[in-house]
């Protein structure tokens, strides 16, 4: 089994972790990427419960506690220009044992702990026929096992299962995140 060739569609969070603990049982993974580079941006993710002790297990924690937000408030503006301020824990944003991170910063974290492995960026899958997964770039290469950690709106889904539209309901709220220094 470990000889393997397993491609992950997906140099994010899901992909770096899963990438990490294949080379831990003695796999080699690929990763593929479309950006041409660790992407960044995204909004903050809670590490808590299992995925602290994950954290723990794969000597991150400490780098998790360093990169830690640690918000202290929350500013939401409604269509009409009212601001609702929230205190950082009034919407369960922050609570003992758990770490907020940037979704950019752990990615970064997880890709420094991952060590060396085949990274391709720049390129795109754009066809699977069984083994057989086809490039944007690169000439098609064979694989045993295929795992899409590329995102809700990924290329892979939409080839495996079909067009977003069949699994997606969209409710007509809009919102954007970003952050900017406590």
């Amino acid at each position: 089994m470990k000889d393997k060739k397993i491609l992950i569609s997906g140099a994010g969070i899901a992909g770096f972790t899963l990438a990490y603990w294949l080379k831990q049982r003695g796999f080699s993974p690929t990763i593929i990427e479309k950006h041409p580079y660790v992407r960044g941006g995204g909004y903050k993710v809670d590490v808590r419960g299992t995925a602290l002790e994950v954290a723990k297990r794969m000597g991150i924690y400490q780098d998790l506690l360093e990169a830690n937000v640690n918000l202290v408030c929350s500013k939401f503006v409604t269509s009409d220009q009212k601001v609702f301020e929230f205190d950082g824990d009034i919407l369960g944003h922050s609570s003992e044992g758990e770490i907020e991170i940037n979704r950019w910063d752990l990615a970064q974290i997880l890709s420094k702990k991952v060590g060396e492995i085949e990274i391709i960026y720049g390129d795109s899958i754009t066809n699977i026929d069984g083994k057989m997964v086809h490039f944007e770039q690169m000439e098609p290469r064979e694989f045993d096992i295929m795992v899409g950690a590329d995102g809700q709106y990924s290329n892979v889904r939409r080839l495996v299962f079909g067009e977003d539209a069949t699994f997606l309901k969209r409710y007509g709220i809009q919102f954007c995140v970003f952050p900017i220094p406590n």
